[in-house]
């Protein structure tokens, strides 16, 4: 009992303030159990939605990569045609490209 009596209004403030923090604390804490059993499941699904797309993503990568070295290859060849069947070097920059769509089209237009 002396112990009470020893202690003044700041003691019993902060006593009381540690006890409504502990209460409050565990009310949230059971708040946030519930919304977590609540929405896990749903939580999870989208977790799961969102992995799926960053494989889409990846795939769509390896994809692009494939589909542009297939075009470089193709390209390669109508350029080793046209300068085969031209039998001069293909010139570079802007008219090579209007050089070698004029052959294309002309092997096209011939098959």
């Amino acid at each position: 009992m002396n112990w009470f009596r020893q202690t003044n209004s700041w003691h019993w403030l902060l006593m009381s303030m540690a006890v409504c923090l502990a209460i409050a604390a565990y009310g949230c804490l059971t708040v946030w159990k519930k919304a977590a059993e609540k929405n896990g499941p749903i939580l999870q699904g989208m977790q799961t939605h969102a992995d799926q797309l960053v494989l889409l993503v990846e795939e769509d990568a390896l994809l692009i990569e494939h589909q542009v070295s297939e075009i470089q290859k193709r390209t390669n060849d109508y350029e080793a045609a046209a300068r085969a069947k031209v039998g001069a070097p293909i010139p570079q920059g802007e008219s090579s490209v209007l050089h070698l769509s004029n052959e294309i089209n002309r092997a096209l237009q011939k098959h």
